[in-house]
């Protein structure tokens, strides 16, 4: 702990090389006394410590060990947590414990489908929903649009800024995708890197290529520069977007939208393009 704090201050000060130092000590002890919690923290430190001081190798790869580890340390704690509270349902007051026992259980639910990085749900989810027998409803009634979603020349962006800051631009799109489209049923999916997916329910086309249009502009007035983007000067998306009419099934339907995306990206992207057979 004593590592970790004077590593912090020496870190806001600027003496980078210092705090590396303090926190690959307080790294070590945690490893040596199995302190798990610990070890995910210190990874976080030094990949911000690296980061600064431009050995960003190290830096990269303390960041997806403290992305994995987290990861791994809540799904633990999901498992751990539901096996010691379903335990206690023999208690007086079962009805109450039932009920908090449902609450816990779908708030750890929750975390498990969530994507750390952007705060949408991830691909678990997506895999469990496609399953599930509302999903197969959806498909067939009503207006359904999918939006496949993709950072334009992220890889050159990452090379050039860091994955520190290339995470920090999944984060800013994830609020936009989140605040836009997180209404009414609709679901919104980091669906792997720098791609999203959102299944959009119940709206008609001029509503969807509103959506579409909202979500180009916001990404636009963030205005995150991007000096290797051989057509814009500032990060934007490419959107592809496709409909429920004559598909069979969710997956006919995502194909049609990232079909839709591959238009929208080889023509340069910071543009949708609509998916038609």
């Amino acid at each position: 702990m004593i590592d970790k704090i004077e590593g912090n201050l020496y870190y806001k000060i600027g003496k980078y090389d210092i705090a590396c130092n303090l926190h690959k000590r307080g790294f070590n002890k945690s490893i040596k006394r199995s302190k798990n919690r610990s070890v995910i923290e210190f990874h976080k430190l030094l990949s911000k410590d690296y980061e600064k001081l431009q050995d960003y190798p190290k830096s990269i790869k303390h960041l997806k060990l403290y992305m994995e580890l987290k990861e791994n340390w809540l799904d633990k704690q999901s498992q751990k947590y539901t096996e010691i509270l379903l335990k206690e349902n023999d208690i007086l007051n079962k009805k109450n414990k039932i009920s908090e026992l449902t609450e816990l259980k779908n708030e750890l639910i929750d975390k498990r489908n969530t994507d750390v990085l952007s705060g949408l749900l991830n691909r678990r989810f997506l895999n469990e929903h496609l399953e599930c027998e509302d999903a197969k409803l959806d498909i067939k009634s009503g207006d359904l649009y999918a939006f496949m979603i993709d950072i334009d020349f992220f890889k050159k962006y990452n090379d050039r800024y860091g994955h520190i800051e290339g995470d920090k631009v999944i984060d800013k799109i994830g609020k936009i995708i989140k605040n836009t489209c997180i209404k009414d049923n609709n679901i919104a999916i980091r669906y792997g890197g720098e791609e999203f997916l959102i299944l959009l329910k119940n709206i008609d086309y001029e509503e969807c290529i509103k959506t579409a249009k909202s979500l180009l502009q916001q990404v636009n007035e963030l205005n995150i520069k991007h000096e290797d983007s051989p057509f814009n000067t500032t990060v934007s998306i490419s959107i592809g977007i496709a409909s429920n009419e004559d598909c069979k099934d969710y997956y006919n339907l995502i194909n049609n939208a990232d079909k839709a995306l591959y238009i929208s990206k080889s023509e340069g992207g910071n543009k949708y393009s609509y998916f038609l057979n």
